[in-house]
């Protein structure tokens, strides 16, 4: 009797799913438009090159003062949010030494020997370049060791490599 029962109910439960298809109605009208979605780049990499003039650097702080430094901040309109949440930003130093022009990944910390103009003292510091990123900006900073930023900084190239993929 239990198996009568068992697949009476089966049996029954498949006709009335089996009942409840029929023709498709008309279509119903049109919903209104979402919000727009985000704009998902295909996977890949953008490299950009930027110059900042002796002139362009902005001082942070007073000239000498302790914790002051320099930094210039590019626009940038292809730092999209998508790369600064889900991409890899790099950005190089363009420096020359005896091989001729190279490229140096921030961050990058440089000692500087120099002479008091008569030869008899040499004294040295430390310059550091980094970086950092923003929705639409790339800053770069210059800190010297003994803060003498009464100098601006010489003219300086950098080169910023972006990559992304998507999920």
């Amino acid at each position: 009797m239990r198996k009568f029962v068992t697949y009476s109910i089966i049996i029954i439960g498949s006709l009335l799913f089996a009942a409840c298809e029929g023709p498709q109605g008309p279509r119903g009208p049109e919903g209104p438009q979402g919000p727009p979605g985000e704009s998902v780049p295909p996977d890949g990499w953008r490299v950009d090159e930027f110059i900042v003039y002796s002139s362009d650097w902005q001082l942070y702080g007073n000239p000498g003062e302790y914790g002051s430094y320099y930094y210039y901040i590019w626009e940038d309109e292809t730092m999209t949010e998508w790369i600064f949440d889900l991409g890899l930003v790099s950005v190089y130093l363009f420096n020359e030494d005896d091989r001729g022009v190279v490229q140096r990944p921030l961050p990058d910390v440089s000692f500087i020997q120099d002479d008091l103009g008569d030869f008899t003292q040499l004294f040295g510091y430390d310059i550091s370049y980094d970086y950092d990123r923003g929705i639409g900006t790339v800053g770069v900073y210059v800190f010297y060791s003994d803060y003498q930023t009464t100098v601006r900084p010489a003219d300086q190239t950098f080169r910023v490599v972006k990559e992304w993929w998507n999920e």
